[in-house]
């Protein structure tokens, strides 16, 4: 009786590793991350993105003890890297520098084949890049009341490269704001619009805050924030206007595909903390004048869904403008 029962035993044993296994027992015993990790920047090498993605990578491959290799996924606005992320396999070895309002203008504005809300929040990384409204250093104009004061007698040529962006959601938060009346006109580039506003051709720019620094030409007029930048203390803030509870600010941060594995989440989140704290990338972050804002994982979730709610109630406008620019 013995004899007969051992090689059912046997069978037995070998059916249950093979369903332990096919379960996906033996791959929650798997090391990770065990190998390289996809870190992917849906624009071309050189944005601000690019660069981010970058300069934090050797600090990742530190922590993680793996490679990071950057690659680069340009085409349709982000929107071509972000569907790829959207899609891939949740295995924790791919993940995408993201950048906001970017983001939900994607998915809500061009209709990016993604859903913000189910991507596998890791960390957000940096902030504070606010939109600025300059005009000419030589134009009469002195302050940003004058100019909404003039735009209300007769609408102001407001020049961007940001068209369906950020400045554009900015420019147009400003406008129920403040009442800032204008016609949008967009640029290829901020190179562009900066040539634009110094010959005259349109009589204001919006863009983001690194467009000013070091620049003796350009008068900003005012920020989107909350509190005055360090990098341009003598410019007024949305705040100083009257409106303390309005801020405005492109931030990047890091996901990956939805339902990664909350372990794995964790072990990455992990290691952007450290990295993001590393005395050596800190100090060269601020060598470039970039402004950290860290949040992990479910804080960073919170603050992108906040933006994406916003970004729905302006979406049919932006639309409008871009319809009407031909776009």
């Amino acid at each position: 009786m013995v004899s007969r029962k051992r090689p059912r035993l046997l069978v037995f044993s070998m059916v249950l590793v093979m369903v332990l296994g096919l379960t996906g027992f033996s791959s929650a015993q798997e090391k990770f991350p065990s190998g390289p990790i996809k870190f992917i920047v849906g624009a071309a090498p050189g944005g601000a993105p690019d660069l981010q993605a970058r300069l934090i990578a050797p600090f990742l491959e530190k922590y993680l003890g793996v490679p990071v290799p950057v690659e680069n996924v340009p085409g349709a606005g982000n929107r071509k890297a972000r569907a790829m992320v959207f899609n891939s396999k949740p295995d924790g070895y791919i993940m995408m520098i993201n950048g906001q309002p970017s983001s939900c203008l994607g998915e809500y504005v061009f209709k990016g084949e993604y859903k913000s809300s189910e991507f596998t929040y890791i960390y957000m990384l940096t902030g504070k890049s606010y939109s600025l409204v300059f005009v000419a250093q030589n134009s009469p104009v002195k302050d940003y009341k004058e100019l909404v004061e003039m735009s209300k007698q007769k609408k102001l040529k407001l020049g961007t490269a940001s068209l369906g962006g950020s400045d554009h959601l900015a420019a147009l938060e400003l406008k129920k704001l403040t009442g800032l009346q204008f016609i949008l006109v967009p640029y290829d580039s901020t190179a562009e619009v900066i040539v634009a506003v110094l010959g005259n051709k349109i009589d204001a720019m919006i863009e983001d805050l690194n467009t000013a620094v070091g620049r003796q030409d350009l008068k900003p007029l005012i920020i989107t924030a909350k509190k005055r930048s360090e990098f341009l203390p003598n410019v007024p803030t949305t705040a100083d206007l009257g409106y303390p509870a309005y801020e405005h600010d492109y931030t990047l941060g890091v996901f990956g595909p939805p339902k990664v594995p909350e372990d794995r989440r964790m072990i990455l989140e992990d290691a952007f903390d450290k990295a993001a704290k590393d005395p050596d990338y800190v100090k060269r972050l601020k060598d470039m004048k970039v402004t950290q804002n860290l949040l992990k994982g479910a804080d960073y979730k919170k603050f992108d869904m906040e933006i994406c709610e916003m970004v729905k109630t302006v979406a049919p406008e932006i639309e409008a403008d871009m319809t009407g620019l031909g776009k």
